[in-house]
């Protein structure tokens, strides 16, 4: 069935929602999901699945009813460059606005004074022209996911999707947009070039296909990809050099160690600025402050005390305690994994009077085991706690969950290195039992448990997506011959996006990975060239997986990366403590000194590195120059085109009718034309 007329035949279909059929038809409660779209005004397509066990509805909007909500929300377009620059250039003589003359700087700013501004969509006709294919798909898909949660009162359905998804009771089973075959195909050939550089992705298609959200999670991932290369080439000498003396304390490898330091330092400072920049381009500047509450938020209905109008009410009293009670869970949680990393070195111990150095290698196979199976626990103990604090937005949400993440993900997978490095030789004092040197067993926990996490790591990303959609693909079809899907039920099997979990599981992975590469990369000097190799890998396994084997992900923006540079930035500050303690008291590049000399060198290494971050983090400005003018220009040139703010005063006014009279007329057409030419 379809609510299409005439009027809606240039209707296209961007999103599918599955429901569970009953009768072959809709329950009441999805009856009433389905009058929401119909009176929000959504053109509806519904059929019944191959087996008749759900219904499949596909959703589209029509440009009018998208036009009007876009103006509704201030929802925030790319702004077309030479039409932006007519309009300034003409003003606005009866609203006080004189003409604009912004002049290109390219010794001060590469960016051009129109590029990448971004002004909140208006129906008035005459400003049609300002925007950038304001309809394209991109736009479509995050209006329409928009409207699908949005108050009836702003014209929308009130449908929490995620909440209907993951509720067992719901009659909602899926959500998600429809891969489009020809973007898609084009992207995956612009992505998976064979030799293509990981800093040469084409993240603004990844950003139109994906959304804002994971293409800076990819900007990210080649930004790292591309430092973990310049920290190879030293870590590869580096390693060499061990290998050809024999010697794990080789003169390269403090080098290599303080290199490291100031490398991680670096690495965090330029992401700042790129991040700025990407922000810019993505227009995304801003975003956290605008962004709309989370549909699973709940609170007492009230007044608000700024400016009265409605709000949800949640006391931050109450908020607190839940907190304290997540992160007391947590606590016990880090304190069975430090049992957990006792046991095994306990056993380590006794084995070690059985089968020798080989006991060495056993508790690292089983740590690292220990640490993917606690993983997977504590990921879903985590996402409990959070989802009961009860956040406001998403970003607040994954800000508290990455949190709880990284503190267990932290112990878990680091409290053996710490144990070998620093505890082992003070408990482990059997007479009847040699201990092999400490950066030996190091190497070898290094390099079992950070090439599992990579391996197991890559084969996932690929094989338990292809795994999940050929089991639902068979349980779709069976029970009927000659199966014939349509698009929408062939990627209704793919594995689902979750938009959350999503980019929080990745950057968690790059997180630990880090903190392999930083904290005790003296131990192992080619671990970034591993990383490099393994992350290469992943820019395409990712990329494959996104286009092929799950169900295309609901467009989400993003500013910035959020708690993860806290962590990441947490992380390069710990390496400088654990690599100098490694090189003064591990390595035997000081064996001889007295203690009271080693804490010295200990301490002055410290502060001289943390001097150096703070030189750094004053001579690398977390936000180019190039962006804060790129933000000035936009708000100016936004409030004078769009919101039409006046003049200070007569006198500014300098405005000759006769010579923006032309400019003026092109820009005067109705509304509809407009529509009709996209």
């Amino acid at each position: 069935t379809s609510n299409m007329d005439k009027s809606d035949e240039e209707v296209i279909f961007d999103y599918c929602m599955v429901f569970r059929a009953e009768n072959q038809g809709f329950d009441a409660e999805g009856g009433a999901y389905i009058g929401r779209m119909l009176k929000a005004g959504l053109v509806l397509k519904a059929y019944l699945s191959v087996q008749k066990d759900e219904v499949l509805v596909l959703i589209g909007a029509p440009i009018q009813k998208l036009a009007t909500f876009a103006d509704l929300i201030d929802f925030k377009m790319l702004l077309d460059e030479d039409a932006l620059e007519r309009y300034a250039r003409a003003g606005d003589a009866e609203k006080n606005i004189a003409p604009i003359d912004v002049q290109h700087a390219p010794q001060i700013t590469p960016l051009t004074p129109y590029e990448s501004i971004y002004g909140k969509y208006d129906t008035d006709p005459s400003l049609q022209q300002l925007y950038r294919q304001p309809f394209r798909e991109f736009n479509r898909l995050k209006l329409i996911n928009l409207i699908l949660q949005a108050p009836v009162s702003d014209g929308g359905c009130a449908l929490p999707l995620r909440k209907l998804v993951l509720e067992k009771d719901n009659p909602v089973l899926a959500v998600f947009p429809l891969h489009n075959p020809e973007a898609a195909t084009a992207l995956k050939n612009k992505w998976m070039k064979k030799w293509a550089w990981p800093w040469d992705q084409p993240l603004w298609d990844i950003k139109e296909y994906f959304g804002e959200k994971i293409a800076l999670y990819f900007t990210f991932l080649g930004h790292y990809t591309t430092w973990c290369m310049y920290a190879a080439i030293f870590g590869v000498a580096a390693q060499l050099h061990v290998a050809v003396t024999l010697n794990s304390s080789a003169y390269l490898v403090p080098f290599y160690a303080l290199f490291i330091s100031f490398w991680a330092i670096l690495l965090l400072e330029f992401w700042k600025r790129n991040e700025k920049a990407t922000a810019l381009t993505f227009g995304m500047v801003g975003f956290e402050e605008e962004e709309s509450l989370r549909p699973e938020f709940y609170g007492q209905s009230m007044k608000s005390f700024i400016d009265g109008k409605d709000l949800l009410y949640f006391p931050p009293s109450e908020r607190a305690a839940l907190v304290v009670t997540s992160f007391s869970s947590i606590g016990t949680l880090i304190i069975i994994v430090i049992g957990a990393v006792a046991a095994i070195y306990s056993l380590r111990l006794y084995l070690s009077g059985i089968i020798g150095d080989t006991a060495s290698t056993v508790a690292s196979v089983l740590n690292a085991v220990q640490i993917q199976i606690m993983n997977v626990i504590y990921g879903a103990a985590a996402e409990f706690l959070t989802e009961r604090e009860n956040h406001r937005t998403d970003t607040q949400y994954e800000d508290s969950l990455i949190a709880k993440l990284f503190m267990f993900q932290f112990v878990n997978s680091y409290a053996s290195f710490f144990y070998i490095a620093f505890i082992q030789r003070s408990v482990e004092t059997d007479d009847d039992v040699e201990l092999p040197p400490t950066m030996e067993t190091l190497t070898v926990n290094l390099t079992i448990i950070f090439g599992t996490r990579l391996v197991v790591g890559n084969l996932t990303e690929i094989i338990l997506p292809w795994a999940q959609a050929k089991k639902r693909l068979a349980d779709e079809t069976k029970g009927v011959e000659d199966a014939n899907l349509s698009g929408p039920e062939k990627e209704y099997v793919l594995a689902a996006y979750d938009t959350i979990k999503g980019t929080l599981k990745d950057y968690a992975e790059l997180a630990i990975q880090f903190g392999y590469l930083t904290l005790f990369v003296a131990a192992f000097p080619a671990a970034p060239l591993l990383a490099f190799v393994s992350n290469y890998i992943e820019i395409r396994a990712d990329a494959r997986k996104l286009l092929e084997f799950q169900q295309r992900p609901i467009p989400t923006g993003a500013e910035d990366i959020g708690n993860w540079q806290v962590i990441f930035t947490l992380v390069a500050g710990a390496a400088v403590i654990t690599n100098s303690a490694l090189v003064v008291f591990v390595m035997t590049v000081f064996n001889g000194q007295e203690l009271v000399t080693k804490v010295w060198l200990f301490i002055c290494f410290q502060y001289f590195v943390f001097a150096c971050m703070f030189i750094f983090a004053v001579l690398v400005p977390d936000v180019p120059e190039t962006v804060t003018i790129q933000q000035q220009r936009q708000e100016f040139l936004v409030d004078k085109t769009i919101r039409k703010v006046a003049d200070e005063s007569e006198d500014d006014l300098v405005y000759n009718r006769e010579s923006v009279s032309e400019d003026a007329a092109a820009r005067d057409f109705p509304i509809a034309q407009r529509f009709e030419d996209l």
